[in-house]
């Protein structure tokens, strides 16, 4: 069932459809957020409710409690996926924070630019990916994005947040820790190259490599290394 107020809220939905653990008692409400004006609204219906708001992705690695979740929901379906180069070599990518992680990493990788192919299979949104700094095969996310956009939701407005200030640790950051629930990201932007990697590499992806006598090194050879160890643990 669901109540209309200002845009469509959903009235107690099991977050077990909201969890790839498949686990989860009953949130209060949810929503879906398709834009920034959806997301606006939202955070002001929940404000005047006095609710409590937590903004999620696609689920991944979420154990909701039995008890739920007494507030609001907010399910990032942002998209958005555009490039604009800054010369031959470098490319700067904006997505949605709603896009799923690993198709923005293989569009990349069809692009044929270099930055992210590491992060190949991890899953979730593309805007949570700086929350906890995500990592793989001895990359991470800060080592790629420039700044991303999110809305305040202490100063009601939209700000743009440079990674110096993000304050990126080891899977962490600033939105996990101190500025935790503050910030609802709503795009990421990203800065890759066609240079190619050099090595050394992490030594199961250059174990991929020698087994298949490969030394033309891409982007796509990596993310198929990356993809190839992980189905294989």
């Amino acid at each position: 069932m669901y109540i209309i107020l200002v845009m469509n809220i959903f009235q107690k939905v099991s977050l077990k459809d909201y969890s790839t653990m498949r686990l989860g008692g009953i949130a209060q409400f949810l929503v879906k957020i398709n834009n920034k004006a959806d997301l606006v609204e939202a955070v002001k219906w929940a404000k005047s409710e006095k609710l409590n708001m937590l903004m999620i992705g696609r689920g991944s690695n979420i154990i909701w409690r039995d008890e739920g979740y007494d507030g609001l929901i907010l399910v990032n379906n942002i998209q958005g996926f555009e490039t604009f180069s800054e010369d031959q070599e470098n490319l700067y990518v904006t997505v949605g924070a709603g896009e799923d992680w690993d198709f923005v990493v293989k569009r990349t990788v069809d692009l044929g630019y270099s930055g992210i192919e590491c992060l190949s299979l991890i899953p979730g949104s593309a805007g949570s990916t700086p929350i906890q700094n995500v990592g793989a095969y001895g990359s991470e996310i800060a080592d790629s994005l420039i700044n991303l956009e999110a809305y305040d939701t202490k100063t009601n407005q939209f700000v743009i947040i440079k990674k110096a200030d993000c304050d990126f640790t080891y899977r962490s950051s600033k939105f996990k820790d101190k500025d935790k629930n503050r910030y609802f990201i709503t795009a990421i932007t990203l800065q890759l190259t066609q240079k190619r990697a050099e090595p050394p590499f992490y030594s199961s992806v250059q174990k991929y490599f020698d087994d298949n006598n490969l030394d033309k090194i891409t982007p796509k050879t990596i993310r198929e290394a990356v993809i190839d160890r992980k189905s294989t643990r």
